[in-house]
């Protein structure tokens, strides 16, 4: 149990960042290798483990966003509100992108359970992914390195829509940065940070769950799983931010493509 605790949380890391769905991932993984997934309390402590990494790549500008909460001002005019200050700007859009994925997890919580226990589905998204990634290609024209509420609203739909296993959350999202008129770097950017509302809001609703873990002993197991996916989490943030600096987003389509019709053709084989 813990080998394998261990084994998925590495798994985690490394595709957690990378564009190849991490999620799907696991439960391909855990489907193949005869695991049974300890289910979505695992997923989101290895989400946690690698929330740290963002917080450690990301530090500089967190650290900008949380002091512009109590440093910066916001005038009233007329029925407008006017924020001077980009930091707090990109702090009242990360809330507002955060908005669909705190639906999608809440109302149909029991339903996107299910699917985690479904490679067919998996394999599916997969292939999905592998299109949107490919798509950026084809996204041509100087972009911008300031967010709207276009953008926002974009990459928060992409993230609700990643809730599905088999489909990148950081592909999703970055993807639909770029699409929006984003720059390479300011669609990384706002993706990762987006996260971190995300896993806290799924952190908070789990928190009985939590609680349950702990009194049955599997903590110990969780929090190595969770160790390793800090590790190579990190490594991975680094390396997809310097391919995404470079265009190379779209490289990644070509694995997606490659696993999701295997295990497509597994599925219905087996």
């Amino acid at each position: 149990m813990v080998l394998k605790s261990i084994v998925l949380g590495i798994i985690q890391g490394l595709t957690e960042f990378l564009p190849v769905s991490s999620s799907g991932h696991l439960v391909l993984v855990a489907d193949y290798i005869g695991f049974e997934s300890p289910g979505i309390l695992f997923e989101i402590l290895l989400h946690f483990a690698t929330l740290i990494a963002i917080v450690i790549i990301f530090a500089k500008r967190i650290g900008k966003i949380i002091k512009a909460l109590f440093t910066s001002r916001i005038q009233i005019k007329g029925r407008h509100w006017i924020v001077k200050d980009e930091n707090l700007t990109l702090f009242f859009l990360l809330l507002w992108a955060s908005i669909p994925s705190a639906l999608v997890g809440f109302f149909l919580k029991s339903y996107i359970e299910k699917l985690f226990s479904n490679p067919l589905v998996v394999s599916i998204m997969l292939i999905v992914t592998g299109s949107f990634l490919f798509s950026t290609r084809f996204i041509k024209g100087k972009k911008r390195n300031k967010h709207n509420d276009i953008s926002a609203t974009l990459i928060g739909f992409a993230q609700a829509f990643a809730i599905i296993p088999g489909i990148s959350r950081s592909g999703a999202t970055i993807t639909a940065g770029l699409w929006s008129g984003l720059s390479r770097e300011a669609s990384a950017e706002f993706s990762f940070i987006l996260v971190i509302p995300a896993i806290l809001g799924a952190m908070v609703l789990e928190i009985k769950e939590l609680t349950q873990s702990i009194q049955h002993g599997l903590i110990t197991v969780y929090l190595l799983g969770a160790l390793a996916a800090l590790i190579t989490g990190l490594l991975s943030l680094i390396i997809l931010l310097k391919l995404v600096k470079h265009g190379k987003l779209h490289y990644f389509s070509y694995y997606c493509w490659l696993v999701g019709i295997a295990t497509l053709i597994v599925s219905f084989y087996s």
